[in-house]
C-alpha cells in the first residue's frame, strides 16, 4: 500500500477550512432565508443550504459573483422582499488577485446603501431609503492597501 501526502502551502489554508465547518454559527444570526454575501465562505453557506439548515440565496465570489451588477443584484433582492446580508469579515475577503474586483465594487456600494449592524462583522444592508439603518461597515478596511501584511502574504510561497 502507498499513501501519497499532499502538505498545504500553509496551515492558514487549513484554518480557513476548520473556520468554515462552523460557519453555520454565523449564519444562526440572520434569517435561514436571507440573500448572504460571504465571500470565500460562499461554499460554507452552500454547504449548510445543502444539509437543510437553511434556505439561503448568495451573491458568491468568482463565478457567482455579477460583475459590475452587485448594486443591482442586492436592489434586486431587496425588492422581491429578500433580506441581504454582508459577512465583512477581512478573512472571506482576500485581497489578492481576481478577488481584486470583487472587494472593489464591494466597497462601492457602501455609500449606495444604509446597514444595520448585527455583529461586528455582519450587516444586513438595507435600501438608502431606510434612515434606521445607520452603521457603517468601513468596506475599505478590506481593500489591500489597507492591508499590506496580508498583500505580502498573496505572493509568500508560504
Amino acid at each position: 500500500m502507498t499513501a501519497l501526502l499532499i502538505r498545504p502551502q500553509s496551515s492558514e489554508y487549513l484554518n480557513r477550512l476548520a473556520l468554515a465547518k462552523n460557519y453555520d454559527e454565523r449564519l444562526r444570526l440572520i434569517p435561514d432565508d436571507a440573500v448572504v454575501i460571504a465571500g470565500s465562505e460562499t461554499i460554507a453557506v452552500f454547504y449548510w443550504r445543502g444539509i437543510g439548515a437553511g434556505h439561503w440565496e448568495t451573491i458568491g465570489v468568482g463565478a457567482g459573483w455579477p460583475q459590475e451588477g452587485l448594486e443591482k443584484a442586492i436592489d434586486n433582492s431587496l425588492k422581491a422582499g429578500r433580506r441581504v446580508f454582508l459577512d465583512a469579515d477581512p478573512r472571506w475577503w482576500q485581497p489578492c488577485a481576481w478577488r481584486l474586483s470583487e472587494i472593489q465594487e464591494l466597497v462601492s456600494i457602501e455609500s449606495r446603501f444604509h446597514f444595520r449592524r448585527v455583529v461586528p462583522t455582519i450587516y444586513e444592508i438595507r435600501p438608502p431609503e431606510d434612515a434606521s439603518a445607520t452603521d457603517t461597515p468601513n468596506l475599505q478596511s478590506l481593500l489591500p492597501q489597507n492591508r499590506p501584511d496580508e498583500v505580502k502574504k498573496c505572493f509568500s510561497s508560504g
